[in-house]
């Protein structure tokens, strides 16, 4: 990522081939920190917790989600339990009435803030979510730009479809079961894959983020 974000012409000449030819692209060298991905470690904390103080910070869309509590009609019932943060707040663009407006769509994306456990519950964890959402869509964003130069197109092309971009940052956990045989290949429907609903970027970060990759 360090030689797209100098617009180096090799890196960006490998970005469109990857794009045009694979549709799918691998980032190394992202230069988000170790300590910040090292810090959503958090997240194994809060789940260890019980169940009424993971309830306290409960949200649909924007906080705690139990097993089976995100079901809609492009998701089948997934056999994880979930923290989900949507923007923050700092990262809206100000003065633009859209987040605040009457639609429907702004509502559903932006109507309900973040809901975050209680610091004494799980120390350190809104602020190591946030900075970790924070680095991940300033990478997000600089891989578009980069995407811009690398198909030769103006570098503020996305700018607009991006301003009100809808990203959420998840940290999932699936609880111990024991399923039988005959249930397993329904269970596996169930799991969570990368980008299988809807549109867009989606960076996953793991034990080899830590190391320079996403």
């Amino acid at each position: 990522m360090a030689a797209l974000r100098s617009r180096d012409a090799a890196a960006l000449e490998a970005l469109r081939a990857s794009l045009s030819s694979v549709g799918f692209l691998h980032l190394s060298d992202h230069g988000i920190a170790s300590e910040v991905l090292g810090a959503l470690s958090v997240a194994r904390a809060f789940f260890e917790s019980d169940e009424d103080t993971k309830s306290k910070a409960a949200h649909p869309r924007k906080g705690f989600i139990p097993v089976d509590g995100c079901v809609n009609a492009v998701r089948p019932p997934h056999l994880h339990e979930k923290f989900s943060c949507g923007r923050l707040a700092d990262s809206l663009v100000a003065g633009d009435p859209y987040y605040s407006g009457p639609s429907d769509e702004a509502a559903l994306y932006f109507g309900d803030a973040n809901q975050w456990p209680d610091e004494a519950d799980a120390p350190g964890f809104r602020a190591a979510y946030e900075a970790a959402y924070r680095a991940f869509e300033g990478l997000c964003l600089d891989l578009h730009a980069a995407v811009a130069a690398a198909l030769r197109l103006p570098p503020d092309f996305f700018d607009a479809a991006l301003r009100r971009h809808v990203t959420n940052l998840c940290a999932l956990h699936y609880p111990a079961r024991r399923a039988p045989a005959a249930a397993r290949a329904e269970a596996a429907e169930a799991s969570s894959g990368v980008e299988a609903d809807n549109g867009g970027a989606e960076a996953a970060a793991g034990a080899a983020a830590a190391a320079g990759e996403a």
